[in-house]
């Protein structure tokens, strides 16, 4: 959709929650929604049309793809790298300097220890990895 729209010309707004926290230099793609309380580090790159939930963490050098979503609470420590459309469920946490391809799910409330590959879904603590279809 976001592309179609794109491409008749359409312009999306980025929308901040005049709650949430954000560094001076986070670097914000069009369509981007911060929600209320979402706290965004120094460094963070977020793609276009990518949602920041209530409540979540970003921390610092962190790098989110387009059209992902961050749930309410989730936290992203330091240095991680999340691929486009990807899905972080509410309250999970995803540790220092990890990764993730395109089109991955992290369940409510995982731990993510270790690197993902394309199309993952991972849950629990600490988080399993499941391939999708």
């Amino acid at each position: 959709q976001f592309e179609a729209l794109k491409e008749k010309g359409f312009n999306f707004v980025t929308i901040i929650h005049p709650s949430a926290i954000i560094a001076r230099d986070v670097k914000l793609g069009e369509g981007a929604q911060l929600m209320a309380g979402a706290i965004v580090q120094p460094g963070v790159e977020i793609g276009l049309n990518t949602v920041l939930n209530t409540g979540c963490r970003i921390d610092h050098d962190c790098k989110i793809g387009a059209h992902s979503f961050i749930a309410p609470g989730a936290t992203l420590c330091g240095g991680v790298n999340i691929g486009e459309s990807t899905h972080i469920g509410a309250g999970s946490v995803i540790i220092e300097n990890v990764s993730m391809g395109k089109n991955t799910i992290v369940g409510a409330g995982a731990a993510v220890t270790h690197n993902f590959e394309h199309g993952i879904t991972a849950s629990g603590v600490p988080a399993r990895m499941h391939k999708t279809s």
